[in-house]
């Protein structure tokens, strides 16, 4: 006797099943007296506004409709005859009966959850340029089919990606134009938009995690010493401006060393870094033996991390902070760039390629005056400069640059279209004040916050990149990291009176008429002019 699987892939069977699921169908749709004494659905002409609406449940038409679409060939049963749902319970029993018979007949008729989850993955991708249906199908299955609502869902974030592309592209993207890291000064390339939802191609591969380290508003603001963009390059170095608390950076709670445990060198060189390290302890023990110079990890199996930050004091010496500590230090270099186009409360109104150009001044200075008999603790901070990226910043920069306004999508395409090729970059950290990163971390392709769970100031969020079997493809995950501890606000400016100078003068002349006369002193002379 056949089986039943074989009796299913057998093709008379296949086209029989075909003909009565159709048949089935259509007679059950065609019978007037059943829809509407046991459904209560009446026949509907669009012209005709009288009918009446309390009674429709918006929900299961949504399902009616869309289960029916699925079902429909051609011009089918929905575009024969148009009915209008006009009892909402007895309707609602049409709706289980049919969910109830297509149930009943995978059961009877069994198919393989591989090949279910295929035909609707193709399904759902066949409606990505069709919202509404999009919606529909979301709608239909939130109740009955979790798996289906979460790729309905998914496929949502594609159409809603397709649609912002579109909008975009519109833009004048040569406002936003930036040099390509490695390439001549001459060389410009314009940030791609994503062509849709967690395309790796467009942001970054799937090694390179994202970080976002979120601060407070400008410290230095309402000080004695408020930041100021001309003294960018002197202030950005003092230890006092940094926005980490002194007892975390130098601990496993620092910044740097929580941020680069999440980041594995090995994933970037063929080499096997554990025998390296064992093979080079054993060299720097030979050489320190010998008298000689310890030999160094070889740049060809270092990673990059690049830190980017607006041209704030207090976040070019939170980036240095950063960097003192990692947890992979020897295989770990950090590369500040310092981003005109970010913004800060101390920046807002001005030009931020002001305080670049004074960075890159006081970085020639130091090099100019530097003297290898002493050792200066800013040399170290200078090397993570990344001089050649903020020189050609300069460089390149433009009154367009100056006017122009970036979405947070073009500000993280932007970026990341940086170092989407660069095979060297093992991560990248946004550093900013959370009213601008805020934006960014809900700009797509990251998906956006749930009600009431917007970031805070002092937190710290990892962002990556992990396969979706259902949509087959790489999709970003936020994940929330922590806090740090942050300094007490700098000491806010002492008032001056108005008239100061004034109070000070008098103060001074009553002091000296209050002195005794000089005996050498003759009569009638004024003993002092003022």
């Amino acid at each position: 006797m056949m089986s039943i699987k074989a009796a299913v892939n057998d093709t008379e069977v296949k086209v029989m099943v075909k003909r009565l699921w159709r048949q089935l169908i259509r007679h059950l749709l065609k019978d007037t007296e059943t829809l509407t004494n046991k459904y209560g659905l009446r026949a509907y002409n669009p012209a005709d506004d009288t009918l009446p609406q309390s009674g429709i449940s918006s929900n299961a038409l949504k399902r009616f409709r869309l289960r029916l679409r699925r079902q429909s060939q051609g011009s089918g049963v929905l575009d024969k005859t148009r009915r209008a749902i006009h009892d909402e319970t007895k309707f609602q029993k049409f709706v289980d009966d049919i969910r109830d018979l297509i149930d009943g007949l995978n059961e009877t008729v069994p198919v393989s959850s591989e090949l279910e989850e295929q035909k609707v993955q193709d399904d759902i991708a066949s409606m990505v340029d069709d919202i509404q249906s999009l919606h529909l199908f979301q709608e239909a299955c939130k109740d009955d089919y979790p798996k289906w609502w979460t790729a309905a869902s998914a496929a949502i974030d594609v159409s809603d990606v397709t649609t912002l592309e579109k909008r975009l592209a519109d833009e004048r993207l040569e406002h936003y134009e930036l040099p390509i890291q490695g390439g001549s000064g001459a060389e410009v390339g314009v940030p791609m938009i994503p062509t849709h939802f967690g395309d790796q191609k467009v942001y970054l591969d799937t090694k390179k995690p994202g970080f976002f380290m979120l601060t407070e508003s400008c410290r230095a603001q309402g000080s004695e010493a408020p930041c100021v963009q001309s003294r960018l390059g002197t202030m950005s170095f003092q230890n006092i401006y940094s926005i980490i608390a002194p007892g975390t950076v130098r601990t496993h709670s620092a910044p740097g060393y929580r941020i680069t445990k999440h980041i594995d060198p090995q994933n970037f060189t063929y080499v096997d870094l554990e025998k390296y390290v064992e093979n080079l302890d054993a060299l720097k023990v030979d050489a320190i033996t010998e008298g000689k110079p310890a030999p160094e990890v070889d740049d060809r199996h270092r990673v990059r991390v690049y830190i980017y930050c607006p041209p704030c004091a207090c976040q070019v010496a939170t980036a240095f902070d950063i960097c003192k500590y990692s947890d992979k230090k020897d295989f770990v270099e950090f590369y500040i760039r310092i981003d005109h186009r970010q913004r800060t409360s101390c920046s807002a109104s001005v030009s931020r390629i002001e305080g670049l150009i004074s960075v890159i001044d006081h970085l020639k200075k130091k090099e100019k005056n530097y003297h290898q008999s002493h050792r200066d603790f800013e040399m170290d901070r200078l090397k993570a400069i990344d001089r050649e990226w903020l020189e050609r910043q300069v460089y390149h920069y433009t009154e367009e640059d100056r006017l122009a306004t970036l979405s947070p999508a073009n500000q993280l395409a932007r970026i990341a279209e940086l170092h989407k090729d660069e095979q060297p970059c093992a991560a990248i950290i946004l550093l900013g004040e959370a009213d601008y990163c805020i934006p960014l971390m809900g700009a797509l392709p990251f998906r956006p916050f749930e009600p009431g769970g917007l970031p805070r100031e002092t937190q710290l969020f990892r962002s990556w990149q992990k396969p979706d079997p259902l949509l087959k493809r790489f999709c970003w995950e936020r994940d929330y990291m922590g806090t740090y501890s942050s300094k007490a606000p700098l000491p806010p400016r002492r008032p001056v009176p108005a008239d100061s100078d004034t109070t000070q003068r008098l103060e001074s002349a009553q002091r000296i008429l209050k002195r005794p006369r000089s005996s050498t002193s003759e009569e009638g002379s004024s003993p002092l002019v003022i």
